[in-house]
Protein backbone atom coordinates (compact mmCIF):
# COMPACT_ATOMS: atom_id res chain seq x y z
CA UNK A 1 0.00 0.00 0.00
CA UNK A 2 1.00 3.55 -0.42
CA UNK A 3 1.98 6.05 1.97
CA UNK A 4 -1.45 7.50 1.55
CA UNK A 5 -3.03 3.68 2.42
CA UNK A 6 -0.67 3.53 5.61
CA UNK A 7 -1.84 6.81 7.11
CA UNK A 8 -5.57 6.19 6.36
CA UNK A 9 -4.90 2.80 8.22
CA UNK A 10 -3.89 4.51 11.75
CA UNK A 11 -7.24 6.18 11.50
CA UNK A 12 -9.88 3.73 10.23
CA UNK A 13 -9.05 0.46 12.02
CA UNK A 14 -10.95 1.96 14.81
CA UNK A 15 -14.37 4.21 15.04
CA UNK A 16 -14.35 7.64 13.57
CA UNK A 17 -15.00 10.97 15.43
CA UNK A 18 -15.56 13.81 13.32
CA UNK A 19 -12.23 15.69 14.68
CA UNK A 20 -10.47 12.94 13.38
CA UNK A 21 -12.20 12.92 10.22
CA UNK A 22 -11.29 16.67 9.81
CA UNK A 23 -7.83 15.52 10.41
CA UNK A 24 -8.17 13.64 7.53
CA UNK A 25 -9.29 16.26 5.47
CA UNK A 26 -6.35 18.42 6.73
CA UNK A 27 -3.96 15.50 5.81
CA UNK A 28 -4.99 15.03 2.01
CA UNK A 29 -5.41 18.75 1.39
CA UNK A 30 -1.98 18.64 1.55
CA UNK A 31 -1.24 16.58 -1.21
CA UNK A 32 -4.37 17.93 -2.89
CA UNK A 33 -6.46 15.31 -2.51
CA UNK A 34 -10.16 14.06 -1.03
CA UNK A 35 -12.47 11.78 0.14
CA UNK A 36 -16.36 10.55 -0.03
CA UNK A 37 -17.97 8.06 2.80
CA UNK A 38 -20.46 5.82 1.07
CA UNK A 39 -22.94 3.18 2.79
CA UNK A 40 -23.51 -0.09 1.58
CA UNK A 41 -25.57 0.46 -1.04
CA UNK A 42 -22.69 3.00 -2.70
CA UNK A 43 -24.90 6.35 -1.50
CA UNK A 44 -22.95 9.38 -0.91
CA UNK A 45 -23.23 10.01 3.33
CA UNK A 46 -20.32 12.78 3.20
CA UNK A 47 -18.46 14.82 0.98
CA UNK A 48 -14.61 16.44 1.99
CA UNK A 49 -13.65 19.50 0.90
CA UNK A 50 -12.59 19.40 -2.65
CA UNK A 51 -13.72 15.79 -3.34
CA UNK A 52 -15.99 16.75 -6.46
CA UNK A 53 -13.20 18.27 -8.52
CA UNK A 54 -11.47 14.66 -9.17
CA UNK A 55 -15.19 13.95 -10.94
CA UNK A 56 -15.68 14.68 -14.68
CA UNK A 57 -19.08 15.31 -13.84
CA UNK A 58 -18.96 17.60 -10.27
CA UNK A 59 -22.40 18.46 -10.21
CA UNK A 60 -23.25 14.28 -9.49
CA UNK A 61 -21.35 14.44 -6.50
CA UNK A 62 -24.08 15.27 -3.90
CA UNK A 63 -24.94 13.86 -0.52
CA UNK A 64 -27.77 10.67 -0.74
CA UNK A 65 -26.55 10.54 -4.60
CA UNK A 66 -25.15 7.11 -6.08
CA UNK A 67 -21.48 7.74 -6.30
CA UNK A 68 -21.01 5.35 -9.08
CA UNK A 69 -22.80 8.04 -11.29
CA UNK A 70 -20.01 10.75 -10.47
CA UNK A 71 -17.19 8.50 -10.89
CA UNK A 72 -18.38 6.11 -13.86
CA UNK A 73 -15.26 3.58 -12.81
CA UNK A 74 -16.65 2.39 -9.44
CA UNK A 75 -19.41 0.57 -11.88
CA UNK A 76 -18.64 -2.90 -11.85
CA UNK A 77 -17.06 -3.19 -9.32
CA UNK A 78 -19.23 -3.98 -7.10
CA UNK A 79 -17.88 -7.40 -6.23
CA UNK A 80 -15.11 -5.84 -4.91
CA UNK A 81 -16.58 -2.99 -2.74
CA UNK A 82 -18.44 -5.54 -0.68
CA UNK A 83 -15.60 -7.66 -0.31
CA UNK A 84 -14.55 -4.77 1.70
CA UNK A 85 -17.79 -4.09 3.34
CA UNK A 86 -17.89 -8.08 4.15
CA UNK A 87 -13.95 -8.04 5.41
CA UNK A 88 -13.06 -10.10 2.92
CA UNK A 89 -10.61 -7.67 2.08
CA UNK A 90 -8.45 -4.65 2.84
CA UNK A 91 -8.17 -2.19 0.49
CA UNK A 92 -8.94 -1.69 -3.34
CA UNK A 93 -7.12 0.62 -5.59
CA UNK A 94 -7.89 2.04 -8.76
CA UNK A 95 -4.40 3.25 -10.38
CA UNK A 96 -4.22 5.89 -13.08
CA UNK A 97 -8.21 6.55 -14.15
CA UNK A 98 -8.11 8.30 -16.99
CA UNK A 99 -10.02 12.36 -16.85
CA UNK A 100 -12.24 12.69 -19.53
CA UNK A 101 -11.89 16.59 -19.01
CA UNK A 102 -8.20 16.44 -18.62
CA UNK A 103 -6.49 14.13 -21.39
CA UNK A 104 -3.31 14.77 -19.60
CA UNK A 105 -3.83 13.77 -15.87
CA UNK A 106 -5.40 11.13 -14.18
CA UNK A 107 -6.80 10.27 -10.73
CA UNK A 108 -5.86 6.56 -8.48
CA UNK A 109 -8.38 5.95 -6.56
CA UNK A 110 -8.19 4.41 -2.77
CA UNK A 111 -10.41 2.46 -1.08
CA UNK A 112 -11.19 0.94 2.26
CA UNK A 113 -13.52 -0.13 4.90
CA UNK A 114 -14.40 1.81 8.01
CA UNK A 115 -13.19 -0.81 10.39
CA UNK A 116 -15.07 -0.45 13.42
CA UNK A 117 -14.41 -2.37 16.29
CA UNK A 118 -18.42 -2.08 17.59
CA UNK A 119 -20.50 -1.70 14.36
CA UNK A 120 -20.37 -3.73 10.94
CA UNK A 121 -18.59 -2.36 8.11
CA UNK A 122 -20.90 -0.60 6.87
CA UNK A 123 -19.22 2.24 4.95
CA UNK A 124 -16.48 2.66 2.79
CA UNK A 125 -13.78 5.86 2.13
CA UNK A 126 -13.02 6.28 -0.87
CA UNK A 127 -10.21 8.95 -1.84
CA UNK A 128 -8.68 10.16 -4.36
CA UNK A 129 -4.75 11.63 -5.71
CA UNK A 130 -4.54 13.61 -8.96
CA UNK A 131 -1.85 12.17 -10.90
CA UNK A 132 -0.36 14.37 -13.63
CA UNK A 133 0.87 13.07 -16.41
CA UNK A 134 5.10 13.76 -15.38
CA UNK A 135 3.99 11.50 -11.95
CA UNK A 136 2.96 8.84 -14.01
CA UNK A 137 6.27 8.97 -15.88
CA UNK A 138 7.94 9.06 -12.89
CA UNK A 139 6.19 5.96 -11.56
CA UNK A 140 6.91 3.97 -14.70
CA UNK A 141 10.76 5.60 -14.24
CA UNK A 142 10.83 4.12 -10.79
CA UNK A 143 9.26 0.84 -11.44
CA UNK A 144 11.53 0.09 -14.42
CA UNK A 145 14.37 1.11 -11.71
CA UNK A 146 13.19 -1.23 -9.33
CA UNK A 147 12.93 -4.13 -12.15
CA UNK A 148 16.50 -3.50 -13.44
CA UNK A 149 17.90 -3.80 -9.90
CA UNK A 150 15.89 -7.28 -9.46
CA UNK A 151 17.09 -8.07 -12.66
CA UNK A 152 20.88 -7.19 -11.71
CA UNK A 153 20.40 -8.96 -8.56
CA UNK A 154 19.40 -12.10 -10.37
CA UNK A 155 22.14 -11.77 -12.68
CA UNK A 156 25.00 -11.54 -10.27
CA UNK A 157 23.78 -14.48 -8.19
CA UNK A 158 23.69 -16.37 -11.65
CA UNK A 159 27.08 -15.21 -12.69
CA UNK A 160 28.22 -16.39 -9.01
CA UNK A 161 26.63 -19.36 -9.25
CA UNK A 162 28.16 -19.67 -13.05
CA UNK A 163 31.41 -18.88 -11.45
CA UNK A 164 31.56 -21.60 -8.48
CA UNK A 165 30.70 -24.17 -11.25
CA UNK A 166 33.22 -23.05 -13.94
CA UNK A 167 35.97 -22.50 -11.03
CA UNK A 168 35.07 -26.46 -9.86
CA UNK A 169 35.65 -27.53 -13.40
CA UNK A 170 38.98 -25.82 -13.10
CA UNK A 171 40.13 -27.42 -10.19
CA UNK A 172 39.08 -31.26 -11.57
CA UNK A 173 41.39 -30.49 -14.95
CA UNK A 174 43.90 -29.04 -12.97
CA UNK A 175 43.58 -32.34 -10.84
CA UNK A 176 44.51 -34.44 -13.81
CA UNK A 177 47.63 -32.77 -14.42
CA UNK A 178 50.38 -34.85 -13.58
CA UNK A 179 52.67 -33.57 -10.89
CA UNK A 180 56.50 -33.36 -11.31
CA UNK A 181 58.47 -36.21 -11.00
CA UNK A 182 62.17 -37.53 -11.00
CA UNK A 183 62.45 -41.17 -11.88
CA UNK A 184 66.00 -42.71 -12.51
CA UNK A 185 67.51 -40.08 -15.26
CA UNK A 186 64.56 -38.01 -16.01
CA UNK A 187 63.70 -34.73 -14.64
CA UNK A 188 60.34 -33.62 -14.65
CA UNK A 189 59.41 -30.02 -13.65
CA UNK A 190 56.27 -27.78 -14.60
CA UNK A 191 54.62 -24.79 -14.37
CA UNK A 192 50.66 -24.32 -14.93
CA UNK A 193 49.79 -20.86 -14.92
CA UNK A 194 45.74 -20.72 -15.28
CA UNK A 195 44.34 -18.15 -17.11
CA UNK A 196 41.27 -16.16 -16.03
CA UNK A 197 39.33 -17.95 -18.44
CA UNK A 198 38.51 -22.16 -18.32
CA UNK A 199 40.29 -23.27 -21.36
CA UNK A 200 41.27 -26.52 -22.90
CA UNK A 201 45.40 -26.41 -22.57
CA UNK A 202 46.40 -29.72 -21.02
CA UNK A 203 49.54 -31.90 -20.65
CA UNK A 204 50.69 -34.86 -19.96
CA UNK A 205 53.61 -37.02 -19.32
CA UNK A 206 54.08 -40.93 -18.68
CA UNK A 207 56.16 -44.12 -19.18
CA UNK A 208 55.13 -46.56 -21.58
CA UNK A 209 57.88 -49.15 -20.17
CA UNK A 210 60.96 -49.09 -18.49
CA UNK A 211 62.95 -47.44 -21.20
CA UNK A 212 60.44 -45.21 -23.20
CA UNK A 213 59.12 -42.26 -21.89
CA UNK A 214 56.08 -39.87 -23.38
CA UNK A 215 55.16 -36.17 -22.74
CA UNK A 216 52.76 -33.89 -24.68
CA UNK A 217 51.13 -30.65 -24.83
CA UNK A 218 47.73 -30.11 -26.11
CA UNK A 219 45.73 -26.87 -27.19
CA UNK A 220 42.08 -27.00 -27.69
CA UNK A 221 40.59 -24.47 -29.75
CA UNK A 222 38.21 -21.59 -28.07
CA UNK A 223 37.80 -21.46 -24.38
CA UNK A 224 35.29 -22.49 -21.58
CA UNK A 225 33.37 -26.06 -20.34
CA UNK A 226 32.96 -27.05 -23.78
CA UNK A 227 37.16 -26.30 -24.46
CA UNK A 228 37.85 -28.04 -21.38
CA UNK A 229 35.73 -31.10 -21.76
CA UNK A 230 37.72 -31.75 -24.93
CA UNK A 231 40.61 -31.79 -23.42
CA UNK A 232 39.90 -33.99 -21.09
CA UNK A 233 38.61 -36.74 -23.40
CA UNK A 234 41.97 -36.80 -25.26
CA UNK A 235 44.36 -36.55 -22.34
CA UNK A 236 41.99 -40.10 -21.22
CA UNK A 237 42.08 -41.43 -24.39
CA UNK A 238 46.20 -41.13 -24.52
CA UNK A 239 46.32 -42.20 -20.41
CA UNK A 240 43.79 -45.24 -21.26
CA UNK A 241 45.46 -45.88 -24.57
CA UNK A 242 41.54 -47.24 -25.98
CA UNK A 243 42.62 -45.87 -29.47
CA UNK A 244 42.19 -48.82 -31.90
CA UNK A 245 45.13 -49.92 -33.89
CA UNK A 246 47.68 -47.82 -32.67
CA UNK A 247 51.17 -47.87 -32.08
CA UNK A 248 51.78 -45.69 -28.78
CA UNK A 249 55.36 -46.06 -29.29
CA UNK A 250 54.78 -43.88 -32.44
CA UNK A 251 53.60 -40.33 -31.94
CA UNK A 252 52.86 -39.99 -35.71
CA UNK A 253 49.99 -43.31 -34.92
CA UNK A 254 49.33 -41.98 -31.62
CA UNK A 255 47.88 -38.40 -33.83
CA UNK A 256 46.43 -40.20 -36.64
CA UNK A 257 44.55 -42.21 -34.34
CA UNK A 258 43.53 -39.76 -32.51
CA UNK A 259 42.23 -37.69 -35.62
CA UNK A 260 40.04 -40.89 -36.59
CA UNK A 261 38.04 -40.43 -33.46
CA UNK A 262 38.03 -36.60 -32.83
CA UNK A 263 36.84 -35.10 -36.24
CA UNK A 264 36.67 -31.89 -36.48
CA UNK A 265 33.16 -30.05 -37.02
CA UNK A 266 31.75 -28.77 -40.48
CA UNK A 267 31.97 -25.19 -39.08
CA UNK A 268 35.35 -25.43 -38.12
CA UNK A 269 34.97 -25.63 -34.32
CA UNK A 270 36.17 -27.82 -31.94
CA UNK A 271 39.62 -28.73 -32.80
CA UNK A 272 42.92 -29.27 -30.95
CA UNK A 273 46.50 -28.80 -31.91
CA UNK A 274 48.90 -31.27 -30.32
CA UNK A 275 53.00 -31.95 -29.56
CA UNK A 276 54.42 -35.59 -28.37
CA UNK A 277 57.41 -36.69 -28.05
CA UNK A 278 58.13 -40.67 -27.24
CA UNK A 279 62.32 -40.72 -26.13
CA UNK A 280 64.00 -43.83 -25.16
CA UNK A 281 65.87 -43.71 -21.90
CA UNK A 282 68.63 -46.02 -20.84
Amino acid sequence: MTNLGKVLGQFIRRQQTEKELQLIGQLLSMRYQSYLVIDKNFIIEKIADGAEKFSDYPDLILNGADVRHGFPALSGLESSLMDLIEGKADNFELSNVPRDNDRDSSISIYIVANRQDDGPHDRLFIFFEEVSEEQVLKKALLQKEKEAFLLLEQLSKTNKTMQSELDGASNYVRSLLPAPAQVESVNVDQAFLPSIQLGGDVFDYYWLDRDHFVFYLLDVAGHGVKSALLSVSVLNVLRSQSLNNTDFYEPGSVLSGLNRVFQMNDRGEDYFTIGMESSTVK
